[in-house]
């Protein structure tokens, strides 16, 4: 098939990303994948590889994700397109963080390294920023903060609005979970007005829930927390984002919970678990499970509090065997890739004895001919005397006196000493040399 028809399929694969369906996007590139096996564009193979990785991420198909995004990453290291690289590598992180938080921490700084090696500043906040969320999802808020920090700092420097919304949710969450209040609702609002510069509506929802709940846990924030959540659920229902606007229903159950109104809490959780049934968000169901046994518990009600709990307990169960069996795929296609690497690496070794051997061959032979080169000059002095010697006799013996005749002859058997001597000291070198 022509690398023009092949294209066009790509771009067709890259529509139906666009438009959220990963299934189809992923038969496409497969498909592709499969007349591709004459390619020899790594750039176009690169990228197609880096998509394949991506269908597979939105599917939680974690180690095809992690096999193909590895693919993609070499093939952009080759052709050094780095930025394309650390894009890999950041979805690499993303893929590992639910499973291995401390190897996605690996991976991220892999992609630092990449960065401060080819001046890639506005990646290098990117990673920063990441850092600073997978050291939050660990619970570990002081590094967080740090690699927040470090990344708020190159943003506002480079005055990139994107990350600095990014940035700034991260740091309103670190501190939320250490109970500053106040400073998370600061960092909140830095968040939503860079959002807003970005047109990122979602962002903005998203930061109004945590300022609800923040404002909850203040005795004098009550009613505006309630008032955040209104205002993050008209944004989401606006946008149609059914997954984010089930998350709020959750946000707002929190809140209400805080203030201490049960009843309107366990309707919000009623709200959220339909959205998430009809949507199959397993983890937003079972969180809201729990807030339902809370609130239940609080109330007093500890049958529907049991029952609650027994249905959080039954489908965190099932999310977590879901997990382990996405967890040992993952581990398989791990394991895979690292025997493929060491295989690569053993290769790279003998490769690199092997051109060794030639250098020191190459070495070995012009060291030879130098040799040969002056032993040759060496020899032909006295060979020429010799020969020179030889034909003055042969033509003129008549002409000579017995006393010069001899002095010839001793010349002539002065220079065979001279070459014999010269023939015996290269045997020797020759001797040498091969005992070593």
């Amino acid at each position: 098939m022509s690398p023009s028809t092949l294209k066009t399929l790509f771009s067709k694969g890259k529509e139906f990303i666009k438009e959220n369906n990963y299934n189809e996007a992923l038969k496409v590139f497969l498909e592709i994948e499969k007349l591709s096996e004459s390619v020899t564009d790594k750039d176009f193979l690169a990228e197609l590889f880096a998509s394949i990785g991506v269908a597979h991420i939105y599917l939680s198909n974690h180690g095809n994700a992690v096999e193909y995004l590895n693919k993609a990453k070499n093939l952009f290291h080759e052709v050094k397109n780095y930025d394309r690289e650390s894009d890999c590598l950041s979805q690499i992180a993303r893929t590992q963080w639910s499973f291995f938080g401390a190897k996605a921490l690996e991976t991220l700084f892999e992609e630092v390294d990449l960065c401060l090696q080819n001046g890639m500043e506005e990646k290098l906040a990117s990673c920063y920023c990441n850092i600073c969320a997978c050291y939050l999802s660990l619970g570990e808020n002081e590094n967080s903060a740090y690699y927040g920090k470090l990344a708020a700092e190159i943003a506002e420097r480079a005055n990139n609005t994107r990350f600095l919304s990014r940035i700034y949710l991260n740091l309103g969450n670190i501190e939320l979970n250490k109970e500053n209040y106040k400073e998370a609702e600061e960092y909140y609002n830095k968040s939503i007005e860079y959002s807003k510069l970005n047109d990122d509506e979602t962002g903005v929802a998203i930061n109004y829930d945590n300022l609800a709940y923040a404002s909850s846990c203040r005795d004098d924030s009550k009613e505006k927390a309630l008032n955040y959540v209104k205002m993050s659920q008209e944004i989401l229902k606006r946008k149609n984002d059914n997954y984010a606007l089930a998350q709020s229903y959750q946000s707002e159950a929190r809140v209400y919970k805080n203030i201490g109104d049960t009843k309107s809490a366990i309707e919000c959780v009623a709200k959220t678990i339909k959205l998430a049934e009809e949507h199959g968000y397993q983890e937003v169901k079972m969180l809201s499970l729990s807030i339902l046994y809370g609130a239940h518990k609080s109330d007093g009600n500890y049958k529907e509090a049991y029952e609650a709990y027994s249905d959080y307990i039954g489908l965190r169960t099932k999310i977590f065997d879901e997990s382990s069996k996405k967890k040992n795929e993952y581990l398989a296609v791990i394991h895979k890739i690292e025997i493929e690497k060491s295989e690569s690496d053993l290769l790279q070794q003998k490769n690199d004895e092997l051109n060794n051997l030639n250098k020191q061959l190459n070495t070995l032979n012009k060291e030879k001919n130098e040799f040969l080169n002056i032993a040759a000059k060496e020899l032909s002095n006295p060979l020429n005397s010799i020969s020179l010697l030889s034909s003055t006799l042969k033509s003129f013996y008549d002409k000579y006196s017995q006393e010069d005749f001899f002095e010839r002859i001793n010349k002539i058997e002065s220079a065979s000493s001279r070459m014999q001597e010269i023939v015996e000291n290269l045997l020797q070198n020759v001797r040498h040399n091969t005992s070593e």
